[in-house]
């Protein structure tokens, strides 16, 4: 990681850094799938794990046939979730708005969209969560609801039924093909509008965001790697992901931040070194502007024990 610097009151202009806060969300927060939940899980590759280009990854899926308690505020993840519930009793909320989670509908939930779960009586309920690059044509995002096709809900019984017969879940090469033609079947719905394939310019970008994340770069760096200029990255950035250079940056180190937060030990000093952030103090401004709270804070409401 590049030596850090302490800013001085006046210093020389220079080119604007990716990473800035100008524009960025007010709040986007970083809330984990509750220990009971994850209990009731199948796990796959790893919440973090990028789905590269079209592909898709899948994390996890799970099934409680009597979830109650489903009660979680400002939730928000990296990746996307599907929820079936095949009874009524559970709802999202999303801003002002309500969504029941009914026997009518699937729910689809974007990345970085902010929710609450509300359900206190038990319900049968089923999820998925997984990785996919593509971007559906909405700002900001919000869920969808999607009328299940009876393959769909077919594929979903029979891993219903999978868990059922499972005491101690684990993956297997079959629920794997199964929850992956159901990620595929749901993405290829008529229903969801996306935005056109990522050109190969913010790909190779992207790209290099992600091998980089410690390091410093300014605007003018990406430009180049993208052979773009410097209003030309501002322009497909927000036109393809909805957001400005240094406000991806941030997001990705944010959300690193908070998976070290809540899977290791180390200090907060060590985590801010090991997401790019100029010392403690810098990642917590920029981590509290984010997600509403401290990185202590965060830590001690969701580190895994």
């Amino acid at each position: 990681m590049p030596p850090k610097t302490e800013p001085s009151k006046k210093k020389p202009l220079r080119p604007k850094r990716a990473g800035g806060l100008k524009g960025s969300p007010k709040r986007t927060s970083l809330n984990p799938v509750s220990v009971s939940a994850t209990e009731a899980a199948v796990k796959y590759s790893p919440q973090n794990a990028p789905a590269s280009q079209a592909e898709v990854a899948l994390h996890e899926w799970g099934y409680r046939p009597k979830c109650r308690d489903w009660l979680y505020q400002s939730v928000c993840s990296p990746y996307w979730r599907l929820y079936y519930n095949s009874r009524s009793g559970h709802s999202i909320q999303v801003g002002d708005g309500m969504l029941g989670l009914e026997p009518g509908h699937m729910v689809l939930i974007p990345p970085q969209c902010i929710f609450h779960c509300h359900g206190v009586e038990p319900a049968p309920h089923f999820w998925i969560h997984f990785s996919y690059p593509g971007h559906l044509v909405q700002s900001p995002p919000k869920p969808v609801l999607i009328p299940p096709l009876e393959a769909e809900l077919s594929i979903i019984r029979t891993l219903q039924i999978s868990r059922i017969k499972q005491s101690y879940p684990s993956p297997t090469e079959k629920d794997l093909y199964l929850g992956m033609a159901l990620v595929h079947a749901v993405l290829s719905r008529e229903e969801l509008a996306w935005m056109p394939a990522l050109p190969d310019e913010l790909q190779k970008i992207l790209v290099h965001i992600e091998k980089n994340l410690c390091s410093e770069f300014t605007n003018g760096d990406l430009a180049k790697i993208g052979g773009l200029s410097v209003a030309g990255l501002s322009r497909i950035f927000q036109k393809y992901l909805l957001t400005s250079p240094g406000n991806h940056v941030l997001q990705l180190r944010v959300q690193k931040a908070g998976r070290l937060l809540k899977t290791n030990r180390d200090s907060i000093d060590q985590i801010a070194d090991a997401t790019g952030f100029h010392d403690r103090f810098h990642l917590s401004k920029i981590f509290k502007k984010m997600t509403g709270k401290t990185p202590a804070q965060f830590r001690k409401e969701n580190q895994e024990r």
